[in-house]
């Protein structure tokens, strides 16, 4: 089922700890996946779990039972927000950190849901601010092109618009229905729980079906935290369309705008994808991660599709054009 790709450096990483290497120290030793005891293996170089065929190595799974994660949120209650930050800020290398962090680490769900409400409060509160600003772009940009549009036809200027009065409008619009950034804020924030079940769906199909949840949830959750530039992704969005980068004769269209925000968070969703498919090769140490990973996303789109189809009556602004 899985392989052990890299060599692990016997000395970690720099800085590390010491680690406790002896006889009955690997013997007291379990499968981190499994949880099937290693005892008799101790004598082993390259060992192999017996059950479930994950191999690793004695030092790396007795540094992560003798010492904690140095920064990972899991292991640092008492520094909740530093700790939020630096394994948020690490998770941008991914190969970096699933390269500091193995199966051996203790894993804590409760710890692990709790990094997952807030980063879907940062998604909600940061993409809902970016669909804010859009609309207060667009109304302010069709207010600008009305005035010099009635100048230049030679009418009667119309009364001046204050700018409270178009952010009062923008919070009006910015959840209107035919607005899709809700529905795709909505499908960002549950992201890492659509794809554990789509990924337990193939585990559940495999042969050595013995990988226990809470390793693909640490693996969903700390992947999906990229989808807090979802916000930042709208906002460069609407400063694209403000230039006329993306669109010069429509620069407004909403139709196109639907398009561009979908495709967006596809590119979001494709960054998720490559940090999960590096977690299942160097982490979870699948034999074909990238197969495994890409037809799980495969699955989600396909949920979200189907969601989108019952619940956004536009849904056919996403089509391609003819």
């Amino acid at each position: 089922m899985t392989t052990l790709d890299l060599p692990v450096d016997p000395l970690g990483p720099r800085g590390a700890p010491p680690v406790l290497d002896t006889p009955e120290e690997r013997d007291a030793l379990a499968c981190p996946l499994c949880r099937y005891p290693l005892r008799g293996l101790s004598t082993i170089d390259r060992p192999q779990c017996p059950e479930c065929g994950y191999r690793f190595e004695w030092v790396e799974l007795l540094r992560a039972r003798q010492h904690k994660h140095p920064y990972l949120f899991e292991h640092h209650r008492g520094r909740g927000v530093r700790s939020f930050i630096r394994t948020f800020v690490q998770g941008l290398m991914p190969r970096r950190f699933w390269s500091s962090l193995n199966a051996g680490h203790e894993i804590r769900p409760r710890r692990v849901v709790a990094y997952w409400v807030v980063v879907a409060l940062a998604i909600l509160l940061t993409g809902s601010a970016g669909s804010f600003a859009v609309q207060a772009l667009t109304l302010y940009q069709q207010r600008v092109q009305f005035l010099v549009f009635t100048r230049f036809a030679g009418g009667r200027s119309p009364p001046r618009t204050a700018i409270s009065q178009i952010l009062l409008a923008a919070a009006r619009t910015t959840f209107d229905q035919g607005s899709i950034d809700p529905y795709l804020l909505a499908a960002a924030a549950a992201w890492p729980w659509l794809t554990l079940g789509a990924l337990l769906v193939f585990q559940a199909s495999m042969r050595a079906a013995r990988v226990r949840p809470a390793h693909v949830l640490r693996c969903t959750v700390y992947c999906g935290d990229v989808l807090v530039w979802a916000g930042v992704a709208l906002l460069a969005l609407a400063g694209l369309r403000w230039f006329g980068i993306l669109s010069t004769n429509r620069m407004w269209d909403s139709t196109l705008a639907a398009r561009q925000t979908a495709f967006s968070f596809l590119l979001l969703q494709a960054v998720a994808t490559y940090r999960l498919g590096v977690a299942y090769r160097k982490y979870l140490r699948f034999d074909h991660p990238w197969a495994t990973v890409v037809a799980s996303q495969v699955v989600v789109f396909l949920a979200i599709i189907t969601t989108l189809s019952l619940v956004y009556a536009q849904l056919w602004k996403l089509l391609p054009p003819y």
